[in-house]
């Protein structure tokens, strides 16, 4: 009798914790994603993804329009685009962002556009020693 009293409770104890920890993880991330506080930045990275022959594919462009965005209500005063071209590409992630910000009525001055990118897992001697 003891020994299945101590086995219902062990699974009871088990199932509450697997529901309390992807539960207490979901709370954070939705939280955080709703989180009112603003806070200033010193600059705005924007990662470069797709661009299609210059012209700034769907999720680059996304990720511009919150950039123009954030940098229109002054939270941060300049925005570096990073990403490199694949092989036979005109031009890069980068020089397509910024010529779309650029468009867009952000100052040339205040745009850095970073197209040399180290890929770490392919350049080892850039990985940091730990």
């Amino acid at each position: 009798m003891f020994l299945f009293r101590w086995i219902r409770r062990t699974i009871t104890v088990i199932l509450i914790l697997a529901l309390i920890g992807p539960a207490y993880g979901i709370s954070q991330v939705w939280r955080a994603a709703n989180n009112p506080i603003v806070r200033q930045a010193d600059v705005i990275v924007v990662l470069g993804t797709a661009q299609l022959n210059g012209k700034p594919g769907d999720a680059l462009e996304a990720r511009l329009v919150e950039t123009k965005r954030i940098f229109d209500l002054g939270y941060a005063p300049s925005i570096i685009t990073v990403g490199a071209g694949a092989p036979g590409d005109r031009t890069t992630e980068a020089a397509s962002g910024k010529y779309w910000l650029r468009t867009k009525g952000v100052a040339s001055k205040k745009i850095t556009a970073i197209e040399k990118v180290a890929i770490l897992w392919r350049a080892p001697r850039l990985t940091p020693k730990l």
